[in-house]
Order: structure tokens, then sequence, then C-alpha cells
């Protein structure tokens, strides 16, 4: 429940974590690394990425390709109880969660493209109206005919 692993069906040859603006070149094993919006694996010439940010880390182990989702224990806990307390602190981010994930399968997949979709990820669309004037639609209660 609180990891997802992908299973790759090709060894990886390279392995990049987003971070920031940027991206970082991991190394393989156990270790789970920290993650900022995406992460992308090489091999014989494919590409796949995962794009989200409802996970804090990623691990590579094997052909384990393993995401640690939000629900994350209580560690980085300040001490003392807040003035409104619940008594559930099993989890820092308690309550129900939507994940978002976006998995790309491309040739072409690369380091701007992936912050770019990262950053759409994050934003709602902007939609807005336009009227000219103060009459709504301009002819008013009457449409024309």
């Amino acid at each position: 429940m609180m990891q997802m692993p992908v299973e790759l069906s090709l060894p990886y040859e390279k392995w990049l974590g987003g971070s920031g603006t940027g991206w970082v070149e991991r190394v393989a094993g156990a270790t789970e690394w920290p993650v900022q919006g995406w992460s992308i694996v090489e091999s014989e010439g494919y590409r796949l990425a995962l794009v989200t940010h409802d996970a804090y880390s990623v691990s590579m182990n094997g052909g384990v390709w393993q995401w640690t989702l939000l629900r994350s224990p209580r560690m980085a806990w300040g001490g003392e109880d807040p003035g409104v307390y619940a008594g559930r602190d099993w989890h820092t981010d308690q309550g129900q969660h939507t994940f978002d994930f976006t998995l790309c399968a491309d040739q072409n997949l690369g380091a701007k493209e992936l912050n770019r979709m990262a950053r759409q990820q994050a934003q709602p669309p902007v939609v807005f109206d336009r009227y000219e004037g103060l009459d709504r639609p301009p002819w008013g209660n009457s449409p024309p005919r």
C-alpha cells in the first residue's frame, strides 16, 4: 500500500530522476532516492518515464523500479502534540488519497519534456470567459435572430 513496484521486462541501462527543474543520474540498489516530478529508465534505446507528484522517493533494484507513495510513516515529526489533536498520527499524511501518475513510453523523451509534463500535471487548466463591455452577452437578454 505504501509502495508501487513497476517490474521492467528489459534490464535498464540508464536511470534518471527529476529534481526541481533538472535531473540527476541514479545508481541501482535498494536505496531510495528523492524524486521530484518524474523519473525515467532507458534500455536498448527505449525510454519509459513516470510523471507524478504523488511520490517522494524511488529505487531501482534489479528489474524493479519501486516508487514510495506519499502515504509515509511519521518520520518528520517535530514532537509534541498540536493544539487540535485527533490521536491519529501513524502517518504524516492522513486521510483519503487519489494518486495521479502518467506513464510515458517514447524514444524521444527528455528532461525538458518531462519537466513540462510534471509542471502541467500540478497546475489546473486556465479557463476564462471574455465579454466586451458590461452587456453579457452583447445583445443582452434578446439574442439576434
